[in-house]
C-alpha cells in the first residue's frame, strides 16, 4: 500500500497565503489613513480653539494689566482690546498694531506656540480692510478662522482672525 502525503505547496495553499496578505496590507493601510484623519482633526480643533480663544480675548477683555497699553510688552499678560464688551478702545488697537514689529512676542502673550497669527480688523459698513496685524498664512491647508463683529468708534467693526500651523 502507498502512503501519501499532504503537499505543502499547493495552489490552494499559495492562494490562502496571497489573501491573508493582501487582507494585511489592507488593513494596515486604512489604520495609517485613519492615524492621519485623526491627528488632522485634533490639530484642526487645536488650531480653532486658538483662534476663537484669541478672538474672545481681543473683543471682551479690557487685558491684564487693564492699562497694558501704557506699559512695556514684557509686563503685559493679556492683551485685551476692549473698553467694553465688544466695543474696542482706539487706543488699545492702536498698541496692538504697533507690537506687529514684535510678532513673535504678542503670539506668545496669546498662547499660540507653533501656530500662526493673522487678525484683519475690517469695515462692516463698507467692507474696506483697515488694519491688519500678524503673518497672512499663504501655504497652509488647515486654517482656522473666527469671525467676530464688535464696535470701535460707535462704528461697526469684523474682525477675522486666522491661525495656522
Amino acid at each position: 500500500m502507498m502512503q501519501t502525503r499532504g503537499q505543502f505547496l499547493t495552489t490552494e495553499f499559495l492562494f490562502v497565503t496571497a489573501t491573508f496578505c493582501l487582507l494585511l496590507i489592507i488593513i494596515l493601510t486604512s489604520f495609517s489613513d485613519i492615524q492621519r484623519v485623526i491627528d488632522f482633526e485634533s490639530m484642526d480643533k487645536k488650531s480653532y480653539n486658538f483662534a476663537f480663544n484669541t478672538s474672545e480675548i481681543l473683543v471682551n477683555s479690557k487685558g491684564v494689566p487693564t492699562n497694558w497699553q501704557d506699559l512695556d510688552l514684557t509686563n503685559v499678560k493679556v492683551m485685551g482690546l476692549a473698553k467694553t464688551n465688544n466695543e474696542l478702545d482706539v487706543n488699545k488697537l492702536q498698541k496692538f498694531l504697533d507690537y506687529n514689529l514684535q510678532y513673535s512676542a504678542v503670539k506668545d502673550k496669546f498662547g499660540l506656540g507653533q501656530y500662526n497669527l493673522y487678525i484683519s480688523f475690517i469695515d462692516a459698513t463698507n467692507g474696506n480692510q483697515l488694519y491688519e496685524f500678524g503673518v497672512f498664512p499663504s501655504n497652509s491647508s488647515a486654517i482656522s478662522t473666527v469671525i467676530r463683529y464688535c464696535v470701535l468708534n460707535q462704528n461697526p467693526l469684523k474682525i477675522i482672525v486666522k491661525v495656522w500651523k
